[in-house]
């Protein structure tokens, strides 16, 4: 009875977490397109007006990376503990609690990377050339790891998708979703497909949604 009241637990666990981390996702994309896209702030752009730009809306950018990156990062621990076995001996499984575990410490990183070289680049007596330079080696580290390319958060939902339809915690559209959205982030690895990061955070935001969904309505606890 334990067990099974411990098993209903971690699905119903992993159902509000997936909706959380949607949610986020969502949240990120309408953030950056509404507020930071019309004020041209952009990592890559080395000046000194942007410099000046990230000064003045500090604030309001180091919550953006807060939520964005660091909030979601800790949630997908969570998320990621509560959907894999740790005892699995299923490659698929393994695979996705290790890229899970990556893809997580890459995201909170990047985050408390960028929320810190902020506060250094609002400083009003610090050397513009200093930041510029600090500018650079954060834009570097954050299109590496962080947000340039998917390919970890790829093999990621493209592994997890096979390992729930393989212990039948998902249907076949939810999986082949997974899959294409997993191949779409593993394809941004190549520098002239990094737009289609874009299309993988909106593919993100639907597969989030849906095991949600699948798992709250879920009757009995599928993780042991």
């Amino acid at each position: 009875m334990k067990t099974v009241i411990s098993q209903s637990i971690k699905v119903k666990l992993s159902g509000y977490l997936s909706l959380i981390q949607g949610a986020i996702f969502l949240i990120s994309i309408l953030w950056y397109v509404i507020l930071l896209m019309p004020i041209g702030v952009e990592l890559r752009a080395l000046s000194v007006d942007q410099l000046a730009l990230i000064t003045e809306h500090k604030g309001m950018l180091q919550l953006f990376y807060g939520i964005a990156y660091v909030l979601f990062a800790l949630l997908l621990v969570g998320l990621n503990i509560a959907i894999c076995k740790v005892d699995n001996t299923s490659i698929m499984n393994n695979i996705a609690l290790i890229m899970g575990s990556i893809w997580s410490g890459f995201l909170l990183g990047c985050g408390l990377l960028v929320i810190a070289s902020f506060e250094y680049i609002a400083m009003p007596h610090s050397d513009n050339s200093i930041k510029l330079n600090l500018l650079m080696f954060v834009s570097v580290i954050v299109e590496a790891i962080g947000g340039g390319n998917e390919l970890v958060g790829g093999i990621w939902v493209a592994s997890i998708s096979i390992s729930l339809k393989k212990a039948c915690h998902i249907g076949s559209s939810q999986c082949l979703l997974g899959l294409a959205i997993g191949v779409i982030g593993i394809m941004t690895v190549v520098p002239s497909l990094g737009e289609l990061g874009a299309l993988f955070g909106i593919g993100m935001i639907v597969w989030f949604a849906a095991l949600g969904v699948t798992q709250l309505k879920s009757r009995e606890g599928a993780y042991a």
